[in-house]
């Protein structure tokens, strides 16, 4: 009889437990009780952050790095081919190119902007007519800004200045045809800046600038993502636009 009075008992205590478990309050219960089991204590979380901020600063820097240098590579690219689809253009609608020019050399800069590629066939008429947007902003020395924004560059004081409607920066050099014996004959130099006056306002150059050595065997550099920067040196000849060094014909011609 104890033994029966025992097994009631305990079933009406299961009883009691069916409706409870199946009720709202004890689907609720069971359910902190298993979001509580499945929770991050403290110290895991800490380790977690800490571990992706070491993650975050090994990659961030190399990662910010090639997404600049993919930046001046392809403004790089782009300014190549405007500018050589403008002196194609001027060949094909006033029968001259870049050496056809009046006189290449720094004269008449006074009134360039109005310089008429119909009337007079020079580098400012050039541009004027197959450039849309551009603005000439003279010789760089005459600028104090300008002339301390680019100490040391490529940009030195004796370059005439234009500017893109993108904001790309054109600096010519109409001095003098060869530079150091080194140019094409007949080339006029000049670079470019890819994001304007906006820094790091430096050359793009590699350990071997010509990509040869001393005994004049084929050496060509490799300019590395952290090593292109937003100056690069090119030449103007006949109807195209090439890179004048090395380095610059590197990074024309890789995609990364």
């Amino acid at each position: 009889m104890r033994k029966k009075a025992f097994m009631l008992a305990e079933n009406l205590r299961w009883m009691e437990w069916g409706k409870y478990y199946s009720s709202p309050e004890g689907e609720a219960r069971r359910g902190a009780s298993r979001r509580a089991r499945a929770a991050f204590t403290l110290a895991e979380v800490l380790i977690t952050l800490g571990i992706i901020g070491v993650v975050a600063a090994m990659t961030i820097p190399t990662l910010m790095t090639n997404i600049r240098a993919a930046q001046y590579r392809n403004k790089f690219k782009k300014t190549v081919s405007t500018l050589s689809q403008a002196v194609r253009m001027a060949q094909a609608q006033y029968d001259f190119d870049f050496a056809d020019l009046d006189y290449p050399f720094a004269e008449g800069m006074e009134d360039c902007a109005k310089q008429d590629p119909e009337k007079v066939k020079t580098i400012c008429s050039l541009f004027n007519g197959t450039l849309s947007g551009v603005t000439y902003l003279g010789k760089v020395g005459d600028n104090k800004e300008l002339s301390n924004t680019y100490s040391g560059t490529y940009f030195q004081n004796d370059k005439y200045l234009w500017q893109l409607s993108d904001g790309t920066l054109i600096a010519v050099n109409l001095n003098e045809y060869n530079y150091k014996g080194y140019s094409i004959m007949n080339t006029i130099s000049a670079y470019i800046d890819v994001n304007g006056t906006s820094k790091p306002n430096k050359n793009t150059t590699c350990d071997d600038l010509w990509g040869f050595d001393e005994g004049g065997q084929e050496n060509p550099c490799i300019v590395k993502n952290k090593d292109i920067n937003d100056i690069f040196w090119v030449g103007m000849y006949n109807s195209t636009v090439i890179p004048y060094d090395n380095a610059g014909a590197y990074v024309l011609n890789t995609a990364k």
